[in-house]
């Protein structure tokens, strides 16, 4: 796959070394959140960029003095002049998404994605709001087919860590160069917004409040943490809808189900340790498939070389969401332990 990318990336370039000059110049801002984790490094990418761009065209880049900065995708529409093009690097944040596609949708300026994350947005069916979000509303919980809801809004995607995941970080620069310059040349009405639309419908949002889930989150992980019996229903929802209800949460919109509890819910743990945020939802997942196809809570799920019991994913999952009461709260924790 690397040598793919590569691969992928020299022939990138060499293409647009001949007929860079057909596309009419135009104005960019070429703007990016934190990418690298030091400022200076994403000043200097974003500055190749604008080199390798100039060097090979008569296009004017301005390169935000802002930057790097979150909020990165809308400030780049609104300084972009009209009949410009905004260009922002970010990882894919469906928050942020969701912003730039409204403005994108009614403004004559081109807009530009590059995703400077991992994972691969064309095969993306489910993008959940981002584990940092602090800004969206509760009932937010991501967006389904987040390509095809950037593009319907006339945003262009380039992803280069896709394209040339071997390649270093100059080199995925001057791809990103070169595929800016493709698209422009490419796209002549890239500043037009006639067929743009904001496609509503491709937004997910939760069927019950996280802050209703909390709550019966809080009740729950308290009498784990003190040793109690569990309680027929927290806040009118039984414990084992409460775990379908935040292994969906984990992943996407919350769904209701009717569901039962497990056979045997004694089985003790025999993992202990800690579960990454990574892995935390992944096993959320594979519950959730789980009782979506046999309407009741597991005895326990394999995980690793263990087992974790169903008290344990109680006590587990309830712990990270206790404190969802407001957008501002609904961070997920890097790690959980067991």
């Amino acid at each position: 796959m690397q040598l793919k990318g590569i691969i992928l990336f020299m022939t990138a370039l060499v293409l647009f070394s001949v007929n860079i000059s057909d596309a009419a110049a135009v104005n960019i801002f070429l703007t990016s959140d934190c990418i690298t984790g030091n400022s200076s490094s994403d000043i200097e990418n974003l500055n190749l960029i604008k080199s390798c761009i100039e060097n090979e065209s008569e296009h004017n880049v301005t390169v935000d003095p802002k930057a790097p900065k979150p909020g990165e995708g809308g400030r780049a529409i609104s300084c972009t002049p009209q009949g410009g093009v905004a260009i922002y690097l970010a990882a894919s944040c469906p928050g942020a998404m969701r912003e730039v596609a409204k403005l994108a949708a009614t403004t004559s300026k081109g807009v530009i994605f590059v995703n400077t994350g991992k994972l691969n947005l064309k095969n993306t069916y489910m993008l959940r709001r981002a584990w940092d979000d602090n800004f969206s509303t509760r009932y937010f919980a991501g967006i389904r087919y987040p390509y095809r809801f950037l593009t319907s809004a006339g945003v262009r995607i380039i992803q280069p860590n896709i394209d040339c995941p071997g390649a270093s970080w100059e080199e995925k620069c001057r791809f990103i160069a070169s595929e800016i310059m493709r698209i422009l040349n490419e796209t002549p009405g890239i500043t037009q917004k006639k067929g743009r639309f904001y496609n509503s419908k491709l937004i997910a949002y939760h069927s019950i409040d996280p802050a209703v889930m909390a709550r019966v989150a809080n009740g729950i992980h308290t009498d784990l943490k003190n040793g109690r019996k569990l309680k027929r229903t927290y806040n009118g929802y039984r414990p084992e809808t409460f775990l379908l209800m935040v292994t969906d949460y984990m992943n996407g919109p919350i769904r209701y189900l009717k569901v039962r509890g497990p056979s045997n819910p004694g089985v003790k743990s025999t993992f202990h340790g800690y579960l990454s945020r990574t892995e935390y939802r992944k096993l959320a997942a594979d519950v959730n498939n789980y009782m979506r196809r046999y309407l009741r809570a597991p005895n326990y799920i394999r995980f690793k070389n263990g087992i974790i019991g169903y008290r344990d994913l109680l006590r587990m999952y309830s712990g990270i969401t206790r404190t969802h009461t407001s957008s501002k709260k609904m961070q997920l924790p890097s790690s959980v332990k067991i």
